[in-house]
């Protein structure tokens, strides 16, 4: 493609650090102490995508898009250099980390001014490009498939290029429509589209046909928005608090018209500007800075908490990393597990003990986390400690974050006298929280005459402990976990303040014995237990302590729970696997997106205020109980990923579906229909009404795209089996040619088992009844006698371009109706097609209603044992 420009569109045009990328260099790629070599890489000139050297066989060049790089870190910052490279190389080196698990690529330069402009330039990309507005990426996007359709590089795309490239943004279309949207931009009828015709293309691609609907109900001054028709649309379809005032500041912000910004006016193109900006989004904007009140009590806001961060990946076998303290940390978690064992040369390590979980030293991972604790948010990072150590490491352990973490380790009350509740998020920023076992209260700090306890034992209340003690006894039933204790050391002790961990033995002992900085860490199945059975009991709980919840330790695969309804019993600490993308990291992601990304969001008040009554179960009458309807109009998406991007076929069925997640009561979600073979733009005219029970949602009410995916050579398996009994004796002689007309008809009742590509399982029972009229025209003389009593399970494999995934997960009777039409071609000893209409009613648990109508054709070829067992 062309890359006239792109510097200019980065702001980098000229930029010295650039034109050195451009030119590109010899770097040291290091993998291991032993394996160390010299690639070359090159920023290609789109100043998006960088080229590297291989010499894997079939893979002599590789490259990869700077959309794909999260971050570049300069120096020894990486585990991987930190290990295999020397102290002295320090100035040379460079990392560059990618987004999700994809491996970091450690790097050394030949100098230390090449290093500088390999950081300083890729650092510059990165951080124009997330200055784009949502127009200029998307136009980046674009450009950026059609640059890696142009297979010759020469900055044109013929026929064949344009259909590669619409696959690549999931739009599926046939050859004529191709040649004609192809014909339609050559103006020069040169065979390829260069230049200005590229434009014209992407021009047709962008266009916004559902925007007209839209813009023409509200642009009634001469085919223009005045500013009263823009107030008018910011009041009526969006909902805002809006002045006259807001709407000329929108105008003047994004109108690209000089003649109509002068009116007051705002044209089309100006209009979709801004609903491609920050305050077209669902998110409030001023919600992305720190909003809440952050004097209230610590254990007043819900706090982002993660579970085993040291693990990459499952709980069994997964590596440990300070890569994965400082992912979660740049995600803004605020609470951070630390699961501390004995390790050789007398050095304290963190692993997941009694595992085959790869080992991480303890003073590097507190280095990285000081290093990285602050970089997204201010506000205080609570170290959560699994101590399995002997007293000389764990003293050790007390040494290092003494040492490393220095005046922002908290190790004494803020207050000059013993405090009666937590200090708030503001007057800890910046500062390390320690939370684990202490010896005596914390009195003790405020007294001269206590005796310093050296060190006692102390019960282990940790996740390990209840998963090592979880034995059977003689009679096979699940004995009572025997309480270990361990030796606790007053260094390590002594800086536990405002955490200390004991054991829960119900909220009235709580009440009457717990302090307010004495917490307990609940096992998933309690908490969950409790937040349906003593939901009220746990939230008043919560107002005065804190509360942490971790996942069962039979997530060994690292999966996650639902944090909700812990939310709704007022949990701070919902400990989650934060390396594990699922729906629960959405929930999460989306909890915390809300008062800066500061890891902190406050609790509503009647979650903190003593005297409530809520009861998200039950949804007791109060202040909180508010009827509204929240309305939904999806409109449409465009520009979707591709999921199997290794079948450059494959296309997605995209659809949108709304969920609203929160009190059980709120708890709903509906989705439009699917848009077969479009990933590119499809509109919707779906409107969803949903009656709220209840004025404040824990959780966020969030939309996300599910796609169906489709590829032409894509596999279903259908399992039927059948029972049959028919004894049938025919004896044909037949010397000329004649017609023979069969009717047959018969009830079968069958079994169909789906297995889908979603952890999803539907068992139907049917009993249809089939009338099937057949005329053959036979030339052959034969004689049967067919006497059979059998049972026949066939297995049957179709080709067809289209699979659909569907998870349901339904509490409540509802109703699901599916119509299928469905036409299928078989080839039996005869060649018959039949067309079935068939409609399905479930009953389920939950009341509503959904209703999917799907017409896919596919052929199925088969000999069965009799010809007419309807499928």
């Amino acid at each position: 493609m062309e890359s006239n420009g792109k510097a200019e569109k980065h702001g980098l045009e000229g930029d010295v650090d650039l034109r050195f990328l451009l030119v590109g260099g010899e770097l040291l790629k290091v993998k291991s102490s032993s394996w160390k070599k010299n690639r070359f890489y090159k920023l290609q000139e789109d100043c998006t995508t960088m080229w590297h050297e291989s010499h894997r066989t079939f893979k002599r060049n590789q490259t990869f898009s700077i959309d794909d790089v999260d971050s570049v870190r300069k120096g020894r910052q990486s585990e991987g250099l930190q290990k295999h490279t020397e102290a002295h190389v320090e100035d040379l080196c460079f990392s560059i980390i990618f987004k999700g698990r994809r491996r970091n690529l450690d790097l050394v330069a030949a100098s230390v001014e090449e290093a500088r402009q390999w950081v300083n330039g890729l650092e510059k990309i990165l951080s124009n490009m997330k200055k784009l507005n949502r127009q200029q990426t998307s136009e980046h996007w674009i450009f950026n498939c059609m640059r890696k359709a142009d297979k010759n590089k020469d900055n044109k795309i013929t026929l064949k290029e344009l259909k590669h490239f619409l696959r690549q943004i999931n739009i599926e279309v046939d050859d004529m429509y191709a040649e004609v949207l192809f014909a339609k931009c050559d103006k020069s009828n040169s065979g390829s589209l260069e230049g200005p015709e590229i434009k014209h293309f992407y021009d047709l691609l962008i266009y916004r046909e559902e925007i007209d609907v839209i813009y023409g109900k509200y642009a009634t001054t001469g085919e223009q928005m005045s500013v009263k028709n823009l107030l008018n649309f910011l009041l009526n379809e969006q909902r805002e608090v809006a002045s006259m005032e807001d709407a000329v500041r929108l105008i003047e912000r994004y109108e690209l018209d000089d003649s109509a910004k002068q009116k007051n006016h705002m044209t089309k193109d100006g209009f979709l500007m801004y609903l491609q900006q920050e305050e077209g989004s669902i998110l409030n904007p001023a919600h992305k800075e720190v909003f809440q009140d952050m004097s209230q009590p610590i254990n007043h806001y819900f706090i982002s908490s993660s579970h085993n961060t040291y693990l990459m990946e499952d709980q069994l076998k997964g590596h440990s990393s300070t890569e994965a303290y400082i992912k979660a940390l740049m995600k803004s978690c605020r609470c951070v597990e630390l699961d501390c064992w004995d390790g050789p040369h007398g050095e304290p390590i963190i692993y997941h003990g009694h595992t085959l979980t790869s080992k991480v030293l303890f003073k590097d991972v507190i280095k990285a986390i000081k290093e990285y604790a602050f970089k997204t948010s201010e506000y205080p990072v609570i170290l959560s400690l699994e101590n399995h150590c002997t007293l000389e490491q764990q003293k050790l352990m007390a040494q290092h974050m003494i040492s490393i973490l220095g005046s922002a380790l908290l190790t004494s009350p803020l207050e000059d006298q013993m405090p009666t509740a937590f200090p708030s998020p503001q007057e800890l920023k910046g500062r390390f929280i320690i939370k684990g076992k202490r010896l005596n209260k914390l009195d003790a700090v405020y007294s001269n005459t206590s005796p310093g306890v050296e060190e006692d034992c102390v019960s282990e209340e940790d996740e390990a402990a209840e998963t090592n003690n979880s034995k059977t006894d003689s009679n096979g039933q699940k004995a009572k976990p025997k309480k270990s204790k361990i030796k606790l050391a007053k260094e390590l002790s002594d800086l536990v303040i405002y955490c200390k961990s004991v054991h829960f033995s119900g909220f009235e002992h709580a009440k009457d014995n717990q302090a307010f900085y004495e917490m307990s860490s609940f096992k998933e199945s309690k908490a969950v237990n409790l937040a349906e059975t003593a939901v009220n009991a746990f939230i008043h709980h919560n107002m005065t302590k804190l509360s942490r919840i971790y996942p069962a330790g039979s997530r060994t695969d690292s999966s996650n729970y639902d944090p909700v309804p812990l939310w709704n019993a007022g949990c701070q600490i919902v400990a989650l696997n934060f390396q594990t993308p699922s729906k629960e990291m959405d929930l999460n992601q989306g909890r915390f997106r809300s008062n800066g990304q500061s890891g902190y969001v406050l609790k509503p008040d009647f979650q903190r205020y003593p005297g409530t009554e809520f009861d998200p179960v039950t949804l007791t009458k109060g202040p909180w109980l508010k009827h509204k309807n929240f309305h939904v109009m999806v409109i449409s998406a465009q520009q979707l990923p591709k999921i199997n991007k290794d079948k450059c076929k494959s296309i997605v069925d995209p659809l949108v579906k709304v969920e609203i997640y929160g009190v059980p009561a709120d708890t709903c979600s509906k989705e439009t229909r699917s848009i077969e073979n479009n990933g590119e733009t499809h509109t919707h005219t779906h409107t969803h009404t949903h009656t709220h029970t209840h004025t404040h949602t824990h959780t966020h009410t969030h939309a996300h795209t599910h796609t169906h995916t489709t590829t032409h050579t894509h596999t279903h398996t259908t399992t039927h089996t059948h029972t049959h009994t028919h004894t049938h004796t025919h004896t044909h002689t037949h010397t000329q040619p004649h017609t023979h007309t069969r009717t047959r008809t018969h009830t079968t009742t069958h079994t169909h088992t789906h297995t889908h590509t979603q952890p999803h399982t539907h068992t139907h029972n049917h009993t249809h009844t089939h009338t099937t009229t057949n005329t053959h025209t036979h030339t052959h003389t034969h004689n049967h006698t067919h006497n059979h009593t059998h049972t026949n399970t066939h297995t049957h494999t179709h080709t067809q371009p289209l699979t659909h995934t569907h998870t349901h997960n339904h509490t409540q009777p509802h109703t699901h109706t599916h119509t299928h039409t469905t036409t299928h071609t078989h080839t039996h000893n005869h060649s018959h097609t039949h067309t079935h209409n068939h409609s399905h009613t479930h009953t389920h648990t939950q009341p509503l209603t959904h209703t999917h109508t799907h017409t896919t054709p596919h052929t199925a070829g088969f000999n069965p044992m009799w010809n007419d067992v309807p499928l």
